[in-house]
């Protein structure tokens, strides 16, 4: 990028693993635009995506179905203490939380490991659609029909009958806006 003299770029999803990446940048006066649920922390030019009404209205849906969720969701996607303290809210106990990284695979492994696990789990709410499609094939193979709640785009809706309930993240907005600080 910096090879071919980029005007700006879009960091999204921001995170600690791209800190060399925001260091060099910022080294070399490129302007940097921070995307994410934690991205104000970064200074500079951000846009902030929270999930937490999201999250907090797929926990509403399983305490209204009485199945108890498990989270699997992508790291940097929302703070494990933030996630506990939405889940408290509805439900009593411990909070079920993994964090992955995004792929269905690490889904699957995930949702098959906690499914074989704890008879507990009654519901599984997803990070995004490959960990989604990762924890019902998961399910699947453990014979059990839980219900899968989804966070993935709009524009991915070939699967959408297979969940109970989906969260959008509308990053076309989040796009625009991008595109209009970047300019600015």
């Amino acid at each position: 990028l910096l090879m071919e003299r980029a005007d700006g770029i879009v960091l999204y999803p921001c995170g600690e693993n791209e800190s060399y990446l925001k260091e060099t940048l910022r080294k070399e006066k490129t302007p940097l635009l921070f995307v994410g649920p934690d991205a104000e922390a970064y200074g500079g030019s951000y846009i902030s995506i929270k999930y937490e009404k999201a999250f907090a209205k797929a926990l509403e849906e399983c305490r209204r179905r009485n199945e108890r969720p498990a989270f699997i969701v992508e790291r940097g996607m929302i703070k494990k203490d933030v996630l506990e303290e939405l889940y408290r809210h509805d439900f009593q106990g411990e909070a079920v939380i993994r964090q992955i990284d995004c792929s269905g695979e690490k889904g699957f492994r995930a949702a098959y490991t906690l499914l074989e696990q704890r008879e507990d789990i009654g519901a599984v709410i997803a990070g995004n659609a490959p960990i989604a499609r990762g924890t019902l094939r998961a399910a699947r193979l453990c014979g059990k029909n839980i219900p899968v709640i989804a966070a993935k785009e709009r524009s991915w809706i070939e699967d959408e009958e297979a969940y109970c309930a989906v969260i959008y993240a509308d990053h076309r907005r989040a796009g625009r806006l991008a595109a209009e600080k970047i300019v600015k």
